[in-house]
């Protein structure tokens, strides 16, 4: 068995998941030609192609080498190395890495290769079983005492604001077409009772910190990611948001395609009261949706969303993928992949409090340059986990990005299996 037969792997996991599978959606991002044929019908999926076509191609280099995670990810944490590469002094970033790299990490002169964290996750196999599907749910990961500590921190921020002189912003109004970005400190009071979400408290907050970058929840982030998880966001909610289906990657797409999960952390109990989150089991082995052909952000034009959400709504009909309602209890989480198509639900009591927490993560190795947010250094938190350098920002007025297909119009197609 060669190189390319081993999951085309030069020296490194080029087409494997974290699990040993064949990583489809990696496969496809990196051949946008087989991810159009299998968006249009004409090949069944990447893996498909991959078995009848692809690795020959790879094996009499029709196809270029593909592009290894770990050699990008080394080139972009060493930009003289990939100064070097690119002149021609190295043929790839590993080719530096064992003769120079490994000795400059031991002596501190580089960062390491790895955090030497623990990563092990033996014992949390049965939760990650359904990460083929694109998500995990930790139960109870935290306890009601954590959970009711960041209520009461967000309440009594909400209740203080008007002499909160940190830049802390937040999204008001997210259920109203008038929905923006405002500092928190201007919000206005009859936003409280809507659906609103705060920016980015992580940042400010240790005690909310503490939970985004909690030791056991990176030790699984760690695993999912192939690398330390950094954290780049962190929304506060009060009520359910009410969004729409969408994918994370159409407002944040990372610097390696789709290498980014996000984990939603429940501060409440969660029933079909105060709007559960829902997401679409499976769909993040959809072919990615590329708009205008080339792109993975979408640039909010309408005729862009309704083409997306036409094909990603007819391959889940043609897949027979079946809506689920996450219901937890408080101190449950739900991590998703960067591809699981999710949202919010209606909220069915007004009166309705459903208090989460989610962050989104990068890995570590992906930066600089790794951040929609601009954020070019990390700060270390603990235990090989990072956090962005930079506070949040926001100009009075600005409007809050928020997805379409609020009519909801397409959901039907969708069978709810609770």
């Amino acid at each position: 068995m060669n190189e390319y037969q081993a999951f085309v792997e030069p020296h490194g996991d080029s087409f494997r998941t974290a699990d040993g599978d064949f990583d489809e959606w990696s496969y496809l991002d990196q051949n946008p030609d087989v991810a159009i044929a299998v968006r249009t019908g004409r090949l069944a999926s990447g893996h498909d192609h991959f078995k009848n076509i692809g690795l020959e191609e790879y094996q009499k280099k029709i196809r270029a080498r593909p592009r290894n995670v770990r050699e990008r990810s080394y080139l972009l944490r060493n930009p003289d190395v990939a100064s070097a590469t690119q002149s021609g002094k190295f043929s790839s970033g590993y080719e530096h890495w064992k003769k120079y790299g490994q000795i400059e990490e031991k002596n501190g002169l580089r960062k390491p290769y790895s955090s030497g964290a623990s990563s092990d996750v033996s014992d949390m196999c049965d939760s990650l079983s359904t990460w083929r599907d694109g998500y995990v749910v930790l139960p109870r990961l935290f306890t009601s005492e954590q959970c009711d500590a960041i209520v009461e921190l967000t309440e009594r921020l909400w209740r203080d604001r008007r002499r909160i002189l940190r830049p802390i912003d937040v999204d008001v109004f997210l259920d109203l077409p008038e929905t923006r970005k405002v500092r928190l400190s201007d919000a206005p009071d009859d936003a409280y009772d809507h659906p609103q979400k705060i920016n980015n408290l992580y940042f400010f907050e240790p005690l909310v910190r503490s939970v985004v970058m909690d030791q056991k929840l990176c030790r699984v982030l760690r695993h999912l990611l192939g690398g330390d998880p950094t954290a780049f966001t962190s929304l506060n909610f009060r009520k359910g948001s009410e969004q729409g289906l969408h994918l994370d990657t159409f407002y944040m797409p990372p610097a390696i395609p789709h290498r980014m999960v996000a984990a939603w952390i429940a501060l409440d109990d969660v029933s079909p009261e105060n709007g559960p989150l829902r997401y679409v089991p499976g769909s993040n082995r959809i072919p990615p949706y590329y708009f205008d052909g080339h792109r993975l952000r979408v640039d909010h034009s309408v005729r862009e969303y309704q083409s997306c959400g036409d094909y990603l709504h007819g391959m889940i009909e043609r897949l027979a993928l079946q809506q689920s309602f996450f219901h937890p209890r408080k101190g449950d989480v739900l991590i998703w992949h960067a591809l699981l198509y999710h949202g919010g639900s209606p909220i069915a009591n007004p009166r309705s409090t459903r208090h989460s927490l989610v962050a989104h993560y990068f890995a570590a190795a992906d930066y600089p340059g790794g951040s929609v947010t601009g954020a070019t250094s990390l700060i270390e938190h603990a235990h090989g986990c990072y956090y962005e350098n930079r506070p949040p920002s926001v100009a009075p007025g600005l409007s809050a990005e928020s997805v379409s297909y609020q009519d909801d119009a397409s959901y039907g197609k969708i069978s709810d299996s609770k």
